[in-house]
């Protein structure tokens, strides 16, 4: 008997500290957005050990050494509507920045944030040595403080374009005992990658969090040849479009596009006329590709109506989206 009850305590014990091993967080989306739509995943950790760069799913959505996940927001102005950061698990939160200006460091330079890569930040302190970050969050929106309580799903601040990035985004990291984790794997980022893993997302997140290769960011249209850095920080959010504008270009990018992608790109009139057409295919991968077609004004000046603006990527000649945008000339 003595030894029955030996053998079902060493059984009870060994399943005790495997299920203590197991423990982490189960993570709610850190964000709330329409995924895909008003966001997206563009950049994930790097699960490559050596010099090279490889996601969860073994793709090509990031970049050697990157250690979070970061979630796009995919037109300017949605940051200045809002966009909340989430809690992606019950804890206490452990440290929190705020104060840094939201500006793009291509403006800005790395001189000015030095130390301060993440920008405005949160931490929070899940237990077990299991911990999450929050970076680059809305100057002034940080709403949490040091020792607050939080539940998964609870507001901490809003996207924004604080520290070391170029675009708004979340830059969500997952580490345990300092060692960085990638919740899509569940392992550390030396582990490699892993297309059918579970990780540790809940369910609900987990279907929210569908793997996208490829997919739309913003567009719009100029009065000029546009510049990437000024399209990117919403030069051309406005543009005076009149009869005597001595242009008229159409501006789109796309992200995640690989080497063999067919770009096409129109300018159309009022009349539904192609005033412009470019279409190239794709010979290297890129976070972000910038692409415009324009056409200078007519001799007679231009005339009023609605213009329109169409992007389309295709691979292995399916078109994956297009892009339409319209501006009208009253």
């Amino acid at each position: 008997m003595a030894r029955v009850l030996l053998f079902a305590l060493l059984v009870l014990l060994g399943l005790a500290a495997a299920a203590a091993a197991e423990e982490h967080p189960r993570l709610a989306l850190p964000i709330d957005c329409a995924l895909g739509q008003d966001c997206a995943i563009l950049q994930y950790p790097d699960l490559d050990p050596g010099a090279g760069a490889v996601d969860h799913a073994c793709g090509p959505l990031s970049y050697d050494s990157h250690s979070g996940t970061d979630f796009y927001l995919l037109r300017l102005g949605l940051m200045g509507q809002g966009v909340p950061v989430l809690a992606a698990a019950p804890g206490r939160v452990k440290a929190v920045r705020d104060g840094m200006a939201d500006v793009s460091v291509l403006a800005a330079g790395r001189d000015a944030i030095l130390d301060r890569r993440a920008g405005n930040s949160v931490v929070i302190d899940h237990g077990g040595g299991w911990e999450s970050q929050y970076a680059h969050l809305r100057q002034g929106s940080v709403s949490a403080r040091p020792g607050d309580r939080v539940e998964a799903e609870d507001r901490l601040g809003l996207v924004g374009l604080s520290g070391d990035i170029a675009l708004p985004h979340l830059h969500f990291t997952l580490r345990k005992d300092g060692t960085t984790y990638d919740p899509f794997t569940g392992r550390p980022l030396d582990a490699g990658c892993d297309a059918g893993a579970s990780g540790f997302w809940a369910a609900d997140a987990r279907e929210a969090l569908a793997y996208l290769e490829t997919g739309p960011w913003d567009a719009g249209f100029a009065t000029e040849a546009p510049d990437t850095t000024e399209a990117k920080t919403g030069a051309y959010s406005e543009i005076d479009f009149d009869q005597g504008a001595p242009a008229l270009v159409f501006w789109a990018y796309a992200w995640g596009v690989q080497p063999g992608d067919r770009e096409t790109i129109r300018l159309l009139g009022p009349e539904g006329e192609i005033l412009a057409e470019a279409s190239e295919t794709l010979t290297d991968r890129r976070l972000l590709r910038f692409k415009f077609a324009g056409r200078k004004r007519p001799d007679t000046g231009w005339p009023s109506g609605t213009y329109r603006g169409e992007y389309s990527l295709a691979r292995d000649g399916k078109t994956l989206f297009t892009t339409v945008r319209d501006l009208r000339r009253n």
